[in-house]
């Protein structure tokens, strides 16, 4: 059974992976959630596969930490498009 544990520490080990590459002029926020919704449409097409071939609690696992990491993704975006001035 997969641990939310493991997959939280992976989750943001890949975010540290994609700040620490695309770092540059961008908000922090902005880039933060960029990876989050990155992350959450890899973990969708995972609990797609999953789901497929039979795996149905880790399908309902991962499709709950996609939608954790839409969420979180998107208020980090909103927050950077509030500090963004025109």
């Amino acid at each position: 059974m997969l641990d939310y544990y493991v997959l939280a520490s992976s989750l943001m080990l890949a975010v540290g992976f994609y700040l620490w590459v695309f770092r540059g002029e961008e908000n922090y926020f902005d880039r933060l959630g960029t990876a989050l919704i990155i992350i959450f449409i890899v973990l969708l097409l995972a609990a797609a596969v999953m789901f497929s071939i039979g795996n149905q609690a880790i399908a309902d696992q991962l499709s709950e930490c996609a939608y954790f990491s839409i969420l979180i993704g998107v208020i980090f975006k909103a927050i950077s498009m509030k500090g963004k001035k025109e």
